[in-house]
C-alpha cells in the first residue's frame, strides 16, 4: 500500500513511497513497475531490476518526481537511488539536502554517512554517522562504532 505518490511533470511516471521505506517507480501508461528500492538495516538495497535494467530511465523518473514534489521523502529516495547505484557524489549531494530539510532525521544522517564513506570522505562520514548516533542512539550507535573500527583498522582518521 502506498502512503504517498507523485506524477512526473510529463505524466509518464509515478513515484510512490510507503511506510515500510520502499519507493516504487511506475510507468503511468502501462502500469508496469520500473523500480523498487527498500531500506534494509539503514542501507538502500535494490529489490528488483530498474526498468528492465535501464537505470537511466529509473533515475529520470525519480528526478521528474522530485521536481514535481520536492519533499524530504523524495530527496532521500533520490539519494538512496544514487547510493545504491554507486553514484556516491550525487548521493552525498542529495542526502546533504535531506539533512538540511530535516536536521532531526537519523536515517538521512546515517545514509549520508554511508554515502560519504563510500565516496572516501571519511571525516565528513564520521560527522554524519556521529550525528545519526546522537539522534537515534539505539538504532545508529552500532553502525557508527563499526565505521570507527573500519577507520582504525585502515589507519584512517575520521
Amino acid at each position: 500500500m502506498s502512503d504517498s505518490g507523485a506524477f512526473s511533470p510529463d505524466g509518464n511516471y509515478v513515484a510512490t513511497s510507503s511506510a515500510d521505506g520502499s519507493t516504487r517507480v511506475w510507468d503511468a501508461n502501462s502500469g508496469r513497475l520500473l523500480s523498487v528500492q527498500t531500506m534494509h538495516g539503514g542501507a538502500a538495497v535494490n529489490s528488483g531490476e530498474c526498468a528492465g535494467g535501464n537505470r537511466t530511465l529509473a533515475e529520470s523518473a525519480l528526478l521528474k518526481a522530485l521536481a514535481y514534489q520536492p519533499s524530504f521523502t523524495m530527496v532521500v529516495e533520490v539519494g538512496k537511488f544514487y547510493l545504491q547505484n554507486g553514484k556516491f557524489d550525487r548521493a552525498v549531494s542529495m542526502l546533504r539536502k535531506a539533512t538540511e530539510i530535516d536536521p532531526a532525521s537519523d536515517d538521512a544522517f546515517h545514509l549520508l554517512g554511508v554515502a560519504e564513506e563510500r565516496d572516501y570522505q571519511y571525516s565528513a562520514a564520521d560527522k554524519a554517522y556521529g550525528r545519526a548516533a546522537v539522534l537515534a542512539p539505539r538504532e545508529c550507535r552500532k553502525s557508527y562504532a563499526e565505521f570507527r573500527l573500519r577507520m582504525n583498522k585502515a589507519g584512517t582518521r575520521g
